[in-house]
């Protein structure tokens, strides 16, 4: 969503979506051409014009925005105006899963959120370090 008048921009929403490379019927010779149906501007306009995401494939975005009557215009928008990239490094992975470890603790009660969030930033810069 767009951030409010003076307050900058927007960092923080990301998301994705699984795909799954094993098909019920078949074998592993129909996979590469599974993933690249996936990957098809067909397979974009159907998951847009059943509205089931926004498509990356360039050019079929806007039968997504047709896909209902609310105003999706704007996601495309700020897409455009104030996306900024996921943060990824050599060892995305490693320090990623502290987030799956210890954000749920926060969100619980279990502990703290000041507490849950320092321990992941402390142990995601101590990777990151490593890395440079």
């Amino acid at each position: 969503m767009p951030a409010e008048p003076g307050e900058g921009e927007v960092d923080g929403l990301h998301c994705g979506q699984p795909r799954v490379d094993r098909l019920q019927f078949g074998g592993a010779s129909d996979r590469p051409a599974f993933q690249a149906f996936l990957a098809s501007e067909e397979a974009a306009l159907i998951q847009a014009k059943s509205g089931a995401a926004v498509p990356a494939y360039n050019g079929t975005q806007t039968a997504w925005v047709e896909s209902a009557p609310w105003n999706l215009q704007v996601f495309l928008d700020e897409a455009e105006n104030s996306a900024v990239p996921y943060p990824v490094s050599l060892n995305t992975a490693e320090w990623n899963q502290f987030e799956t470890e210890l954000l749920p603790q926060a969100f619980t009660g279990e502990r703290p959120v000041e507490e849950a969030a320092g321990e992941m930033a402390t142990r995601m810069n101590e990777i990151l370090a490593g890395e440079q």
